[in-house]
């Protein structure tokens, strides 16, 4: 028995090295590349360094094996690019990883820290900020708390305090130098035109957008600020209760995420959103929704529409839906840059998209001749309707 023993011994352990050997030789026939860390709430990626891959590595062949499932909310994306082929690992709020079959590991304490690591570098690198929901945002920047306020645009950045707010949070410039710094965001006149912006706090980057006009009552003696301005995030609401369209699309842009945003809506959606654009001088963000035939014609709409200084879509009713155009009747008031008073602009805007699930498009022409129209429309029934 003795000697069986010692057979059955020499015979595991010569597995056992045939089985590491493989393993070796499996890993050399299809080295890792590159590792990528991506966000989901956080626009870009970074690439591990090869210290970073190694502990990573390392850390996941330790991790406790706790069932099987699928990742529902993930908030990382990790890429495991190799010679041939790719694994990827979602990772949940809890930093549950979920690989491509299904398993759900815990990391153990290393693997957390690091994870945590990645993910402030993955905020710190990028340009954009991090879209929550304002019932999150509430809970980070509560009354009395202090943020830095960068905007999007130009860079330049100011400090706050948010002093009120239920539904959005209302801040106050902390100093004179701040308020002077906001003043100059806005070409040095304050205005209700909304401007995307980061809110910087407790380490995080969120994207929000602001106001720029001091209303209301002002706690914040020496600041030079009359009042207080507002500070929207994600789904926030004003005072009235409602979900304000300019506030979201500055948030939308503060995040990088104009286009998901925009992607799957519908053709009247894509239209209030293109006309908001519009309105807040965000001309870049509203060519992204126009399909456009030719640049003499991107000529022409880029030079109407950089003239704009304020729209309202006064009338708008649908007058013909298919799966591959939709037609609205449309009523415009309009403000021109060097022209006093408004313009009154009344047309048919044709809407369309290509085929299957593609983004639907304001079509150019059809846009460019609404802005220059000067004829008045026979509206169906008399009735001019927003519905």
């Amino acid at each position: 028995m003795l000697i069986i023993n010692k057979r059955n011994w020499a015979v595991f352990g010569c597995c056992l090295g045939l089985l590491f050997c493989l393993i070796i030789f499996l890993y050399l026939y299809n080295p890792i590349i590159k590792i990528e860390l991506s966000g989901n709430q956080v626009p870009g990626q970074i690439v591990l360094s090869q210290s970073e891959q190694k502990m990573l590595i390392r850390e996941l062949t330790r991790a406790q094996f706790i069932g099987r499932g699928v990742c529902q909310t993930p908030r990382l994306t990790l890429s495991v690019r190799k010679k041939k082929g790719m694994d990827r690992y979602l990772i949940d709020k809890d930093n549950l990883i979920y690989d491509s079959t299904g398993q759900i590991v815990q990391p153990g304490k290393k693997l957390q820290e690091l994870l945590t690591a990645l993910e402030q570098k993955l905020r710190d690198r990028s340009l954009y900020g991090e879209m929550i929901a304002w019932s999150e945002a509430d809970k980070i920047f509560p009354r009395l708390a202090r943020a830095q306020v960068q905007d999007f645009d130009s860079r330049l950045a100011f400090w706050v305090q948010r002093r009120a707010g239920r539904a959005h949070a209302d801040v106050q410039p902390l100093t004179a130098e701040d308020t002077a710094i906001m003043k100059q965001i806005y070409g040095g006149k304050w205005s209700w035109k909304r401007r995307a912006i980061l809110v910087k706090i407790k380490g995080r980057k969120l994207a929000a957008s602001m106001n720029g006009m001091p209303h209301g009552a002002g706690a914040i003696s020496g600041n030079n600020f009359p009042g207080h301005f507002c500070i929207h995030f994600y789904n926030s609401k004003t005072h009235s209760g409602r979900v304000n369209l300019e506030h979201q699309v500055m948030v939308w842009k503060a995040a990088g995420k104009f286009g998901e945003m925009t992607r799957r809506a519908v053709p009247r959606r894509i239209m209030e959103v293109f006309f908001t654009a519009v309105d807040q001088g965000e001309v870049n963000l509203a060519e992204q929704l126009m399909a456009i035939k030719d640049k003499k014609e991107k000529r022409d709409l880029n030079e109407i529409l950089h003239r704009i200084e304020w729209l309202t879509v006064s009338g708008c009713k649908a007058t013909q839906e298919s799966p591959g155009q939709s037609v609205f009747l449309v009523k415009l008031e309009v403000g021109l840059e060097k022209e006093p008073g408004k313009l009154e602009r009344e047309g048919y805007l044709l809407l369309c998209r290509s085929k299957g699930a593609a983004p639907w498009k304001i079509d150019g022409s059809s846009l460019l001749k609404l802005l220059k129209s000067q004829e008045k429309v026979q509206w169906p029934g008399g009735i001019k309707s927003q519905g």
